[in-house]
Parts: structure tokens; C-alpha cells; sequence
């Protein structure tokens, strides 16, 4: 019969839904400033991807050069925009593609990552940064599978969070208990927000760098990195050597998180021989970090 089910479509679109959840946490995370652009590239490309995950062969999503991607959703002049947003959207697209219903092992969802960021020409630094974040983020949101799958033909999934507090991460149904003590929290941040409000005023405000600073810090709490360590990672950088541009970046987000905190976080700082960066096992229970999953 023409109108027989097939369960293939429901697996497409599980998995169209993972590329898009995939795709838009890491551009929040690493290329915050391209957020914006983010639904009118997927209104171009989320068809292509599609028929890309319909097919029973490919040779992978096929993405028009620059200039008439630009054109097309008028964000920019041709030539100003370097196509982050949709080689991120066709990397993870194609790996998905590559995955089928295999559970890869992480080395493997690394290749393919590689292979496919390679394919749509990302550029050097891009696929480092796809290599090294997409696989973690594939695997979690791949946890949630059958969850996901049951969502798109029954009733919408629970919400669900990924928090960072108390020195660990979790992924949780409800942060409604934190909210409760959201007053006796220094730092708490929505990290799907490009911009962050001081609780306190209201008109202090701090950006994503800052955030992906701290962000390293609460990972490594009571534990001092190198400066080298720090920068590499918050600003996805390899410096081979760290310079005093370096330090007076680190140091311009650690005066603005600490303005942000009525002046209460350098008390938590510590410093290492050297240049070396950190923060006090005190500061467990001061910070809040979340984002909504689904």
C-alpha cells in the first residue's frame, strides 16, 4: 500500500533531529557569533541533508560555493562569510550517514568526523575543532536514542538539561530544584544565551568567552592548569608558545567574570608557579552552568 509505514522515515527524521541538535550545540558552544544564521542555513540545507539520509548510496551533501549560499539567505556580501555553519550541518549530516545504527566506538566516530569535514573542505582549524568536540556531543545525544525516536510519533520528550555544578557534569529531566536556590548561586548561566545579565543589577553583562572560561575552570575545580592549557581550550587555539596577549586575554575574562560576581570570584582564584590558572574546591557549590538539551 502506498501509505504502508515505513520505519525508515522514522529513523531519518530521529536522525535529521540529531544532526540539527548536534549541529546547533556546537556552533552555541564554539562559533557563538554565527547563532543567528543558524535556522536560515537549515532551512536551505535541512532538505539536502535529507535526501542525503533517504539515499540509499551517496557521496556525501553537496553545498554551493559560498557566494550563493550568502546570496540566497541574504545575510552577507559574498565573499564575507566563510561557511562554518553549513560544513558543520553536512559534517555531522554525512558521519550520521556513515554511522547507519552502529554504536561507534570514539576513535572511529573520529574518522568519521575527519573524513566527512574534509570532504565538504572545511577548513584546517574547523576540523580541528569538529574533530575534537562532535564526537562527544554525537555520543551523548545518541544516549538518548530510543527516547528520541519515541517523540517523533508520540508525544513530545521531557525536557532534559545538561548542568555543570558541584565540580561534576550531569544531564538531568528538571533543574527545578536548583532554580529554588538560584539566589545562593555567584555565577549561574543559561549557556544558550549569546549574552548573560547580572542578577544582581541587571546591567552588568558578559559575553561567551568569559563563560568558556569558567566553563574550564569548573572542569578542572580545585586544580591548577597551565595558561597554555586554559587558552587552548577556551579559545580553541594551539599557541606553541603562551605570550602576553595570551595572559591579558585570559586575564580581561577573569576581571569581567569577576566584576560580574560584585567582585567575590579572584577570591576563589588560584595561581600556579608560572602562569597557571585555577579554582578552589569552595567554589563546588557558588556556580551553576546549564543548557537544555531537548
Amino acid at each position: 500500500m502506498d501509505n504502508e509505514f515505513d520505519p525508515r522515515d522514522k529513523d531519518n527524521e530521529w536522525r535529521l533531529a540529531t544532526i540539527r541538535m548536534t549541529a546547533e550545540a556546537f556552533i552555541e558552544r564554539h562559533y557563538t557569533q554565527e547563532l543567528t544564521y543558524f535556522d536560515h542555513f537549515w532551512q536551505m540545507l535541512s532538505c539536502k541533508i535529507r535526501e542525503t539520509l533517504d539515499s540509499p548510496s551517496t557521496g556525501g551533501l553537496a553545498i554551493e560555493p559560498a557566494g550563493q549560499l550568502v546570496e540566497a539567505v541574504s545575510l552577507a556580501r559574498a565573499g564575507s562569510f566563510d561557511l562554518v555553519t553549513p560544513i558543520v550541518m553536512g559534517t555531522i549530516g554525512q558521519t550520521l550517514w556513515e554511522l547507519k545504527d552502529k554504536q561507534p566506538q570514539p576513535a572511529e566516530l573520529e574518522q568519521l568526523v575527519a573524513s566527512s569535514a574534509a570532504g565538504l573542505g572545511a577548513s584546517a582549524s574547523l576540523s580541528a575543532c569538529l574533530i575534537k568536540h562532535v564526537p562527544g556531543l554525537l555520543m551523548d545525544i545518541l544516549a538518548c536514542e530510543s527516547d528520541c525516536k519515541e517523540a517523533l510519533v508520540g508525544n513530545p520528550p521531557p525536557p532534559q538539561y545538561e548542568i555543570w555544578t558541584l565540580g561534576k557534569r550531569f544531564i538531568v529531566d528538571s533543574i527545578a530544584a536548583y532554580e529554588q536556590r538560584h539566589d545562593q548561586y555567584l555565577l549561574w548561566f543559561d549557556l544558550r544565551e549569546i549574552s548573560h545579565a547580572s542578577s544582581h543589577t541587571g546591567r552588568k553583562r558578559i559575553g561567551q568567552q568569559a563563560i568558556r572560561v569558567l566553563t574550564y575552570l569548573v572542569k578542572n575545580l580545585g586544580v591548577v592548569r597551565s595558561a597554555k592549557d586554559l587558552y587552548r581550550e577556551a579559545w580553541d587555539s594551539m599557541p606553541d608558545e603562551v605570550h602576553k596577549s595570551h595572559i591579558d586575554a585570559i586575564e580581561q575574562q577573569l576581571t569581567k567574570l569577576n566584576q560580574f560576581s560584585q567582585h567575590e570570584f579572584r577570591k576563589y582564584l588560584l595561581r600556579g608557579q608560572g602562569e597557571g590558572y585555577g579554582l578552589r574546591e569552595s567554589f563546588a557549590d557558588r556556580y551553576f552552568l546549564f543548557r537544555r538539551l531537548r
